[in-house]
């Protein structure tokens, strides 16, 4: 699994405390049936882990990214490819 380096985490972290996009429906007019099958999966599993915070970081037309704080504090961020828990 790839790593990531500080710099990587602290402006995923920036992304993350700067972003207000709630939802794939604030990034996109109409998002695809499989971009809301993936954020509803992520967000499902951020209410069964208790976390919180649920925000769109990035988007383009093919892709997003999106993190949760989970209850231990931490952010959860997914990528198309990798999760990873900063």
């Amino acid at each position: 699994m790839q790593k990531l380096s500080q710099k990587q985490k602290e402006a995923i972290l920036q992304r993350y405390n700067n972003s207000y996009y709630t939802s794939v429906l604030d990034v996109y007019d109409k998002p695809s049936t499989e971009k809301r099958r993936i954020e509803k999966r992520i967000v499902n599993e951020m209410i069964n882990e208790d976390g919180r915070g649920y925000k769109v970081l990035s988007y383009n037309c093919m892709m997003f990214t999106c993190a949760y704080t989970t209850k231990e504090g931490n952010i959860k961020y997914f990528t198309k490819n990798y999760t990873w828990i900063i």
